[in-house]
């Protein structure tokens, strides 16, 4: 975690909240909201669940970003497999 001695030289760190993590080169979003802290990451990826409310919650976050100028690439794994979607 982010208290951990070895933090500052552990290549992927896993933490519920932001503040106090050593890189900011990726941030890999779980959650349903925007987090507070994304723009001070290189890149984001957001994960967004096949479920009607994980979609609409990540389609929110999607306007989100591109309201705000932020360059945006979807990729729809479903589709790419050849999953219905």
């Amino acid at each position: 975690g982010v208290d951990s001695p070895n933090a500052a030289v552990t290549p992927i760190i896993l933490a519920a909240a932001l503040d106090g993590v050593p890189h900011h080169q990726l941030l890999v979003n779980l959650a349903p909201e925007a987090p507070a802290q994304f723009a001070s990451f290189e890149r984001l990826i957001e994960v967004v669940g096949a479920t009607p409310e994980a979609r609409d919650s990540g389609r929110e976050r999607y306007r989100f970003y591109r309201e705000r100028g932020y360059p945006l690439t979807h990729h729809d794994i479903g589709q790419a497999k050849g999953d219905a979607a």
